[in-house]
């Protein structure tokens, strides 16, 4: 998962800054839940491992960073979230949970993304 902005001096270049990401390469460092089967070496984007996720019946099974990323800006801001998902079907959905500065809670917006593609 990569959360990033781009053209942050508004001068129209577009500068695409990391500012938070996080993925399975290091097989821990999420909150599963239980819903990760494995750490699997056969399918992965950049480092060793991805986390397998097996749906026996039916229902939803999710995994999720437990890492909140602070971003205090002062004029509204685009920002792009991008992830990588393997999929041998249905489908594989990426969900960005945000909240504002004066929440305690879990989340109060929600952007996702949603995969069909398999393989």
């Amino acid at each position: 998962m990569r959360l990033s902005y781009s053209d942050t001096d508004g001068n129209g270049q577009i500068n695409d800054s990391g500012i938070f990401t996080d993925g399975f390469e290091s097989a821990n460092g999420w909150n599963t839940g239980g819903t990760i089967t494995d750490y699997d070496s056969t399918f992965s984007m950049s480092g060793e491992y991805s986390g397998k996720i097996v749906q026996l019946a039916t229902g939803e099974k999710f995994v999720q960073s437990d890492t909140w990323t602070t971003i205090d800006n002062a004029n509204a801001t685009d920002y792009t979230f991008s992830g990588w998902v393997y999929s041998d079907g249905p489908t594989a959905d990426i969900f960005l949970f945000m909240k504002t500065e004066t929440e305690a809670g879990y989340f109060t917006q929600v952007s996702s993304v949603r995969s069909t593609t398999t393989g």
